[in-house]
């Protein structure tokens, strides 16, 4: 009775497997430079444009004596290798700053710890 059972699984198995693996795998190469394409110019440029109207850009802007309006009109006037260029800085910085404030903040947090510690 269990060698029938099993024979019956076995053909089962043996059904299903060829059924299901008609469908061949296609496997190929990827260039490195469809890897990692580069960024349209346009999209760059949109980026761009897009961190002059942050209200933090915006204020660091008039602060140096350059209204977002024109840094934007600045924008649209550069040639693409040289937004590629911009874009390129600008995604080459750090996301949050460069740590200054978390540091000063585990300093005051130890010397309160100090503090009451004592």
């Amino acid at each position: 009775m269990q060698s029938a059972a099993l024979r019956n699984i076995a053909r089962l198995l043996l059904v299903t497997f060829t059924l299901f693996s008609l469908q061949a795998a296609r496997a190929e190469m990827i260039g490195t430079e469809r890897l990692l394409a580069p960024v349209s110019a346009q999209a760059a440029r949109d980026t761009l444009a897009g961190l002059a109207e942050r209200a933090d850009v915006a204020t660091q802007l008039q602060a140096l004596g350059l209204d977002a309006t024109l840094a934007r009109e600045r924008v649209a006037a550069l040639t693409d290798d040289e937004v590629h260029a911009l874009y390129g800085k600008v995604e080459a910085l750090p996301a949050g700053g460069d740590g200054t404030a978390i540091a000063v903040l585990l300093i005051v947090l130890a010397l309160i710890y100090y503090k009451l510690t004592r």
